[in-house]
Formats: C-alpha cells, structure tokens, sequence
C-alpha cells in the first residue's frame, strides 16, 4: 500500500502549477474508504486547488446534505464527477436528479467535466497510471497547455 501511494505522489506532484488558485469540487462514485479518493484529494491540495471539501474526516466518499454542499460548491468554478451508468450524463439528467443543481455556478458556466467509471478503465488503470489522470486534470485547468490532448477519463458533461 505504501509503495503505491509513493508511485502516484512521484508522478503527481507536477499538479501544482495547474490547478493552483483553482476552487474545485470532486463528486465521486464510490463510497469505499480507501486511499485512491484521498489521494487524489490530496493531490489536488498539494497542487494548490481549493478544494472546497478539504475539512472532511477521512480518505473515502462521505455523504452530505444538500445545504452543505450548497453552502460550500455555490460558486466552485469547477465539478470533477464520477458515476457509472449505462449513458452519459448530461446536464438535463442532473438537473432531473435535484433541480437546485442547476443553481451551481459550475452547472450554469458547463464547467462540469465527467467521468463515467462504467464506460472507461479508471479504477484498474489509476492506481497503476496516476499519470493518465493528471493527463486530464492538466487539459481540464488549462486546456492550453494541451490543446491537442484526447482525455482519457475525463469528458465535459454533455448538453
């Protein structure tokens, strides 16, 4: 366990000139405690992200109340999602989810980038590649330093 969290410190801590001064929310699927989530929330700090959630307890999903999430995401300038479906999400089908999604600021500017772990490899290759996702963390903070990049896990949601 440790040697891994070593592997994906190594390749991840060129993150911080990408996503420093970023204020970022991270919506993920899986309610397992474990140490991907919380190295990925980790690295985002480390990077000098906001991360809007950094206070809670724990490496794992945690679930929370609306207001929370509203009172801390109004005015996150991104959403970084994973869920897994048959079809895309796309923002008609959070809207449908709970309405006030739609009063985000990230929602209403379509800064919501997906990753839908049902249709891509995200949970077998990171743990081996954490450079594959850094990959798509750098194209999604600035999109000009890859301008002909094809992220591999990491989509703009879908109108």
């Amino acid at each position: 366990q440790s040697a891994r969290e070593s592997s994906v410190n190594i390749k991840l801590n060129a993150l911080k000139e990408v996503v420093n001064g970023k204020r970022v929310v991270m919506v993920d699927d899986s309610i397992v405690r474990g140490t991907t989530s919380g190295l990925i929330v980790q690295m985002l700090k480390d990077a000098g992200a906001d991360y809007l959630f950094k206070e809670l307890p724990g490496s794992g999903s945690t679930p929370l109340a609306f207001e929370t999430v509203f009172d801390q995401a109004l005015h996150a300038d991104l959403w970084l999602m994973k869920y897994n479906r048959d079809q895309e999400m796309n923002y008609a089908d959070l809207q449908a989810e709970y309405t006030p999604y739609s009063q985000f600021e990230a929602f209403k500017q379509r800064h919501i980038f997906t990753c839908n772990t049902g249709k891509v490899p995200y949970y077998e290759e990171f743990p081996l590649h954490p450079d594959y996702l850094l990959q798509d963390f750098v194209w999604i903070f600035h999109p000009e330093l890859l301008p002909d990049y094809t992220p591999r896990y990491y989509q703009p949601m879908v109108e």
